[in-house]
C-alpha cells in the first residue's frame, strides 16, 4: 500500500463517532456539552431509583417492627 493510501492518524468523537484529528475526546465543543448533560441525566436516573430502594427498604424494615 503507497504511503499516500493509508489513513491520516485519527481518533473517533465518543459522543457522534465522527473521525477527527486533534487532542480530545470530541469533534467539538458542541458533542462535549451534549455527552455531559447527558451523562447528568443518567447520574440523576441512577440517583432516583437508588432513592427509591432505600426509602423502599426503610419502608419495609418500619413495616417489620
Amino acid at each position: 500500500m503507497a504511503e499516500s493510501e493509508r489513513a491520516q492518524q485519527h481518533r473517533h468523537c465518543l459522543k457522534c463517532g465522527r473521525a477527527f484529528t486533534g487532542d480530545g475526546r470530541y469533534c467539538g465543543d458542541g458533542c462535549k456539552e451534549e455527552k455531559k448533560r447527558e451523562l447528568n441525566k443518567e447520574k440523576r436516573k441512577l440517583l432516583a431509583i437508588w432513592a427509591a430502594g432505600v426509602a423502599l427498604m426503610v419502608i419495609v424494615i418500619a413495616l417489620m417492627l
